[in-house]
C-alpha cells in the first residue's frame, strides 16, 4: 500500500491526536445531554398525556354504552311493538266527514275540469282529524301500558309536535295486489298536516283526485248493498312521504312505499255504512207515483205511458255530500225483465221502451223530481201472456197486474239502464262513457216495489138492475137480473174503443137483508160480458161500463129464515131492497194481450122482485 495514501492519512491523524477533549468540545457535549434529558421527559409527559386522553375516551365509551344500553331499556319498556303502535294509533285518532264536495271529472292532474270525457274525479274534502291519547288501549293500572302511552305522546307532543303527508299515491284492491282486483287509485293535491297534541282538532281542507276502476268497484257496491260485509278483503298500498316542515326547510321523516294496510282490521264496514245505506234503503222504500198517464200509441198501435215519481229526497239524509251546481244524470234507457210465475224478473220484454229525462240533481238538498217515459207495443212474450202458473192459474201478465192494483202487495222486476246520447252539454254528474261502463257492469237491477193503485179506486159504481128471485125447475131458487160496472180510468187518454175491453167475467155476489147473507150467486165459470170506452161529459176523463146478465140457477142460500122474509117482502110489496158484495174477475183483452183482473169489489142497494 502506498505510505501516500488517504487511508493511511487518515489512521495517523487519528493516532496523533490528544486523548483529552479540548474545552470547546466539553461544553458542546454537556449542552447535548442536557437537550437529551429535556426531550426524555418531554417524551415521557406526552405519553402520560396519551393515556390519560385514552383512560378518558375509554371511560366515556363506557359510559356512553351504559347510557346507550339504558336507553335501549327503557325504550324496550316503553316503546310497544310496532304492530301494537299502528293499532293503538287507530285507537286514539278520531275522525270527522265535516264535508264531502264532488268537484267534477278532469282528463289528468293539471287539466281543468272536463264532466263529460274526464277520468279523474275531484274531490274536495272538509274533515276534522284529532288525537285522544287517553283512548289507548288498556290504560287503566297497567303500568307498561300507561308508560307506552306517555312515551309515544312525549314524542309526539315535544319532539315531533306536528307532521304533513304527502300523499303521492293510495292504490286499494279488493282480494290481492294484482290488476284484475284494482279498485283505483287515489292522489293527493296538496299535503295534509295534523297538529299531534292531544284533543288538538285539526280543521283540514284538501282535494284528491280518484281515477276508478268501474267494474270492480260495481263488486264491492254489490257487497255492501247485500250486507256482505265479511267478503271484504279490501287492502291499499301506500306510496306517501310523511315529513315535517322546520326554520322553512323540509324534513323527510319515513317514506312510506309499497307499505300494505288491511282496511278490514281498522274500519268496521257494518257500522260505518249503516247510515248511509239505510238513507238509500229508505229513499228506494219511498219511491212511489205520483202521476200516471196512458195514452194510445199512434205510432206502435201500443201504448205511452208517462210515470213522475215522488220527489226523492236522499240528499237530504247525507248531509255531509255535496253535488256540483247544476249536475245532471243524462237520458237513460232502461232495458226491463218483468217475473215469471215464481216472482223472479226473467221475462224480457223486447218491445218496451223506457226511458228518464234529465235527472237535476240540486246540490242544496232540495227534493229530485224523476220523470220517466215508456212505450210499449204488442203483442207481449207468450211466457208472460199464456203461461198458467200452478199456485193460482194465474198468467204471469195477470199476477203482475193484480199486484200492481194492490197497494198492499209488491213485486219484483229488474232493469239495467243503457246511456242515452244526446249531444247535448248538460253536465253530467259522472262521464256517460263512464257511467254506461258502470250500468252494464250492474246489469239488471232488482227492484221490489209497490205502487199507490188500488182496485178499489179503479170501481166507480157497481149496480145490478131488475134483479128477480124465481124459483125454477126442482124446486131450485134462480136470480135474474142485469149487472153494471163502472171503471174510473181517468188515467187513460184514448178516444179508441177498441184498444181494451172486457169480455168475460166470473166471481161471487153475496145478497143481504136486513145486514144478514142470506143469498149467494156464485159464478165459477168465465160469464159473457160486454163493455165499451165512456168520456165523462163534465170532466172529459175516461170510463169503461162493463154488463152482463145474471141468470143462474146454481144460487147458495145461506140463511133460509131470511130469504123466506125476503120472499114474502116480495109477496105482499112487490119488491125488497137488499145489499149485495160483488167480488169478479175480469178477463181483459187489449192491444198487448189478454190478461185477468182479479178480486175487483164493490158494493151497493138494489131492488128486488
Amino acid at each position: 500500500m502506498d505510505s501516500h495514501s488517504p487511508a493511511h492519512v487518515d489512521r495517523e491523524d487519528l493516532e496523533t491526536q490528544p486523548l483529552l477533549r479540548s474545552d470547546t468540545e466539553e461544553g458542546q457535549l454537556l449542552d447535548d445531554g442536557v437537550r437529551i434529558d429535556v426531550a426524555n421527559k418531554s417524551l415521557r409527559e406526552s405519553r402520560i398525556r396519551s393515556l390519560k386522553h385514552l383512560g378518558t375516551y375509554l371511560l366515556s365509551v363506557i359510559l356512553l354504552g351504559l347510557f346507550g344500553i339504558g336507553i335501549v331499556q327503557y325504550i324496550r319498556g316503553h316503546v310497544p311493538p310496532t304492530d301494537v303502535i299502528e293499532k293503538s294509533i287507530v285507537q286514539i285518532t278520531n275522525f270527522k266527514l265535516v264535508e264531502f264536495q264532488i268537484d267534477g271529472w278532469k282528463d289528468d292532474m293539471h287539466s281543468s275540469l272536463n264532466n263529460d270525457t274526464g277520468k279523474y274525479l275531484q274531490v274536495s274534502i272538509h274533515s276534522q282529524i284529532w288525537l285522544d291519547y287517553d283512548k289507548w288501549p288498556a290504560t287503566g293500572n297497567n303500568s307498561d301500558e300507561n308508560g307506552q302511552r306517555d312515551w309515544i305522546r312525549y314524542v309526539n307532543e315535544k319532539v315531533i309536535k306536528n307532521i304533513c303527508i304527502d300523499l303521492n299515491n293510495v292504490t286499494t284492491f279488493d282480494g290481492d295486489l294484482v290488476l284484475k282486483d284494482k279498485l283505483g287509485d287515489v292522489v293527493g293535491i296538496d299535503p295534509i298536516c295534523v297538529d299531534l297534541a292531544h284533543r288538538k282538532i285539526n280543521d283540514l281542507h284538501f282535494k284528491v283526485l280518484i281515477k276508478p276502476s268501474i267494474w270492480k268497484i260495481v263488486k264491492v257496491l254489490k257487497k255492501f248493498w247485500n250486507g256482505d260485509f265479511d267478503s271484504l278483503n279490501l287492502k291499499s298500498n301506500l306510496d306517501m312521504i310523511i315529513f315535517k316542515k322546520k326554520f322553512g326547510m323540509r324534513l323527510n321523516l319515513l317514506k312510506l312505499n309499497d307499505e300494505i294496510v288491511n282496511w278490514s282490521d281498522i274500519i268496521d264496514w257494518e257500522k260505518v255504512l249503516s247510515a248511509p245505506l239505510q238513507a238509500v234503503q229508505k229513499m228506494i222504500n219511498a219511491m212511489s207515483l205520483r202521476g200516471f198517464t196512458l195514452r194510445d200509441s199512434d205510432s206502435s198501435g201500443g201504448f205511452h205511458a208517462n210515470m213522475n215519481l215522488n220527489p226523492i229526497t236522499i240528499l237530504r239524509d247525507i248531509h255531509w255530500l255535496r253535488l256540483p251546481p247544476g249536475a245532471t244524470i243524462p237520458f237513460i234507457n232502461w232495458e226491463v225483465k218483468l217475473p215469471d210465475c215464481n216472482g223472479e224478473p226473467t221475462i224480457a220484454i223486447p218491445t218496451l221502451s223506457c226511458f228518464n229525462e234529465p235527472i237535476i240533481l240540486h246540490h242544496d238538498r232540495d227534493n229530485i223530481v224523476v220523470c220517466l217515459q215508456s212505450e210499449i207495443e204488442g203483442p207481449l212474450p207468450d211466457e208472460l201472456l199464456y203461461d198458467e202458473c200452478p199456485q193460482n192459474s194465474l198468467t204471469p201478465m195477470s199476477q203482475i197486474v193484480n199486484a200492481v192494483l194492490n197497494q198492499n202487495e209488491t213485486f219484483t222486476f229488474a232493469t239495467r239502464g243503457h246511456i242515452i246520447q244526446d249531444g247535448i252539454e248538460n253536465n253530467p254528474l259522472i262521464p256517460a262513457d263512464i257511467l254506461d261502463n258502470m250500468l252494464q257492469e250492474i246489469s239488471f237491477i232488482p227492484i221490489t216495489t209497490n205502487a199507490t193503485f188500488n182496485s178499489s179506486e179503479l170501481i166507480q159504481e157497481f149496480q145490478i138492475n131488475d134483479l128477480q128471485l124465481r124459483w125454477a125447475a126442482r124446486k131450485r131458487l134462480s136470480l135474474v137480473g142485469s149487472f153494471l160496472g163502472i171503471f174510473d180510468l181517468s188515467f187513460y187518454e184514448t178516444h179508441q174503443r177498441d184498444q181494451v175491453c172486457i169480455n168475460t167475467i166470473r166471481g161471487q155476489i153475496d145478497l143481504y137483508h136486513n145486514d144478514i147473507n142470506f143469498l149467494n150467486l156464485p159464478m165459477k165459470q168465465w160469464v159473457n160480458s160486454t163493455s165499451h170506452i165512456l168520456h165523462d161529459q163534465d170532466t172529459g176523463k175516461t170510463q169503461m161500463e162493463l154488463q152482463f146478465d145474471l141468470k143462474n140457477d146454481d144460487t147458495e142460500v145461506v140463511d133460509s129464515l131470511e130469504l123466506t122474509r125476503t120472499l114474502n117482502e116480495i109477496l105482499f110489496q112487490g119488491f125488497t131492497t137488499i145489499h149485495f158484495n160483488a167480488t169478479i174477475d175480469a178477463s181483459l183483452t187489449t192491444a198487448l194481450g189478454p190478461w185477468v183482473l182479479t178480486g175487483l169489489t164493490g158494493e151497493g142497494d138494489t131492488l128486488v122482485t
